[in-house]
């Protein structure tokens, strides 16, 4: 049972979340909550019209990356729409890769992402039609999953002339990030033998995730753009000039002070400026190729 203090905290926390009251966030939460059980949501999607977005920008990178901070950043324009939490938890269109007993490690399941690299598609038309809540006519759609980082290919053929920005993050902040939050589970913790994900595989892990992405670079398409995250808690507001100039958006009014970026209309509070790492994560690919190299020789 949750004491008063618990619920309050709760309900705080939900209103931050979705940035509206809380008479209408609680039953925001709720009606998110039902939606991502595939059986409800098969129903509630009914209540709402289809449409296609003017575009798609996919938020990539690895877990506690700064990705959210991000995505919310680019949301607050005024003709991006998105949805309130992960599209891979929203659609069957997407997989977590998270099956198995890996909050945030995947990477226990790396057989099976290259596999799917290999031959797994992206249904364009599910996507939308699970999304559709979200979706607004004349706005392009920003959808943020860690996971769409081990799919760009398949996401580029279901989505032509979809963008997207890798938030890089200093891979030690990284593993101690998911190290606090996240524990491998049943078969997942039986197979690593520990009740916690070891810095090695966190490591390897955040390898995996911009190796991939390096890999997927089309110079012919230059649909990626690398966001430094540590660059971005220092100065957000003139990180998102070159977000919004990839994407394709006319820059709105941007300001930032005393930790709250203001982006139009709505402010954003930047959290953990202080606990960014002094030690930059690469926005440049060479430099990135360079951070993976170094990494795997220290393994």
């Amino acid at each position: 049972m949750h004491s008063g203090s618990d619920k309050s905290t709760a309900i705080r926390r939900i209103v931050e979340r979705h940035r509206i009251p809380a008479y209408l966030a609680v039953p925001y939460e709720i009606f998110i909550r039902a939606y991502r059980v595939r059986f409800l949501r098969f129903f509630l999607k009914r209540f709402f019209r289809e449409c296609r977005p003017e575009g798609m920008i996919f938020v990539i990178g690895s877990y506690n990356s700064g990705t959210t901070i991000i995505k919310n950043a680019i949301a607050a324009h005024p003709d991006v729409a998105s949805a309130p939490i992960e599209g891979d938890r929203l659609t069957t269109a997407l997989c977590s890769f998270e099956e198995g007993g890996w909050p945030r490690g995947m990477y226990g399941n790396c057989v099976r992402i290259h596999a799917q690299r290999k031959t797994g598609e992206v249904s364009a038309k599910r996507f939308f039609s699970d999304l559709r809540p979200w979706l607004r006519d004349g706005k392009q759609f920003l959808e943020k999953s860690i996971s769409n980082t081990v799919r760009i290919p398949a996401l580029r053929k279901a989505f032509p002339g979809a963008r997207f920005i890798c938030v890089t993050r200093n891979p030690e902040a990284v593993a101690n990030g998911i190290a606090r939050r996240s524990r491998p589970q049943g078969l997942a913790a039986k197979i690593l033998d520990a009740d916690r994900y070891p810095k090695s595989f966190l490591y390897r892990q955040w390898i995996m995730f911009y190796r991939l992405v390096v890999d997927d670079i089309d110079n012919a398409l230059n649909d990626i753009y690398f966001c430094s995250y540590e660059k971005f808690v220092e100065s957000p507001h003139t990180q998102l000039e070159g977000i919004f100039e990839h994407i394709g958006l006319k820059k709105p009014e941007c300001a930032f002070s005393r930790d709250l970026l203001r982006v139009g209309d709505i402010s954003i509070f930047i959290h953990n400026r202080k606990a960014a790492s002094t030690t930059f994560a690469p926005d440049q690919v060479d430099d990135l190729r360079l951070m993976i190299s170094d990494i795997e020789k220290d393994l």
